[in-house]
C-alpha cells in the first residue's frame, strides 16, 4: 500500500536518486502525518513517537 501512495508522487520511471531530497522529504512527512485506519485514525509519526518515548526496560516486564 506505502508503495502505491510513494507510486502517486513518484512514477515508476523517476530516479530517487536523482529526486530532490526535498521532494522525497514532502512525500515522506505527507505519507508519516496522515491518519491510519490501522491505528485508529493516528498518524503513523505519532504513534512512533509513542512508542519509542517508552522506557527501554517494558520488554522484560519492568517498570521503575
Amino acid at each position: 500500500n506505502t508503495n502505491g501512495l510513494v507510486r502517486q508522487r513518484f512514477p515508476k520511471s523517476r530516479d530517487f536518486a536523482k529526486s530532490p531530497a526535498a521532494d522525497v522529504q514532502r512525500v515522506r512527512d505527507l505519507l508519516n502525518n496522515r491518519p491510519v485506519k490501522a491505528l485508529n485514525y493516528h498518524p503513523l509519526n505519532e504513534v512512533f513517537a509513542k512508542f519509542t518515548a517508552l522506557p527501554k526496560i517494558y520488554a522484560l516486564g519492568m517498570s521503575n
